[in-house]
């Protein structure tokens, strides 16, 4: 093989390298005063939250959810949708938020726009009280990548939703909402109550075809691995030692 073929076939492999790992969509988001920024191609999202030693990592192709902490050096790996846990057996049959509620959608008309897109408003509301105001954009929703994102964020929510369990109606009206929502574009801001300045999450910035480097969606080596099951048990665990010191230090 000359230099001339090698050189050709090296440009090819390059340019394939280009354009499946480097164009990314870039999302800046506020959500309850914390900044998070999520980075995603065709086949990852990074999701970087405000501690810098902790981010998530999402395989679309794997359906596999990697919550990785390189402070501890460990990572837990998740299914992109997991399995509801079961109703607690000690769980009282009467409750106030055990009944049905009445939940609604209003489309309020078009909102401001946010991030640089096109906005349409909508209330939610449960027993006629306005929960949320919530503005989402179809404009948004056609970027590059985003769909796979939200899909995958909703897989990862609904999946794990407790059937049964009593829930405050906004909660269960926000349920109801989320499982839909994706037809309405992708959600740019919401408020709580109406006409509120308690802000839940907005969108600060996207970005398009933003060149990264590959290894922000490489998996660290050599941390410790855990599966979802394990990382709960190790969350009951601490709880269950945090409710005995308090319980002895009652006795003192």
């Amino acid at each position: 093989m000359n230099k001339l073929h090698r050189g050709i076939i090296v440009g090819i492999l390059n340019a394939c390298i280009c354009s499946t790992s480097w164009a990314a969509t870039f999302i800046k988001r506020r959500e309850m005063g914390h900044i998070q920024e999520i980075t995603i191609n065709e086949q990852y999202a990074r999701i970087n939250s405000s501690d810098p030693k902790q981010y998530t990592l999402i395989d679309f192709q794997k359906g596999k959810v990697y919550l990785i902490n390189n402070k501890e050096k460990r990572m837990i790996q998740m299914e992109i949708i997991g399995t509801a846990a079961k109703i607690p057996q000690n769980m009282p049959q009467q409750h106030p938020w055990n009944r049905a509620v009445k939940t609604k959608l209003v489309r309020k008309g078009n909102g401001p726009r946010i991030a640089g897109y096109h906005t349409v408003k909508y209330q939610l509301k449960a027993d006629g009280k306005v929960c949320s105001e919530n503005y989402f954009s179809q404009q948004a929703g056609e970027v590059a990548h985003i769909k796979n994102f939200i899909q995958a964020m909703s897989n990862m929510s609904n999946s794990r939703k407790i059937k049964g369990i009593p829930l405050p109606p906004c909660q269960k009206a926000y349920d109801k909402f989320e499982a839909k929502s994706m037809d309405f574009g992708f959600p740019m801001k919401s408020t709580l109550g109406q006409k509120s300045d308690k802000v839940r999450f907005q969108i600060i910035q996207i970005k398009t075809n933003v060149t990264v480097k590959p290894e922000i969606f490489t998996l660290p080596r050599g941390y410790k691995v855990m599966n979802e099951q394990e990382m709960i048990e190790e969350g009951q665990a601490k709880r269950r030692e945090w409710m005995e010191k308090s319980h002895q230090g009652r006795k003192y």
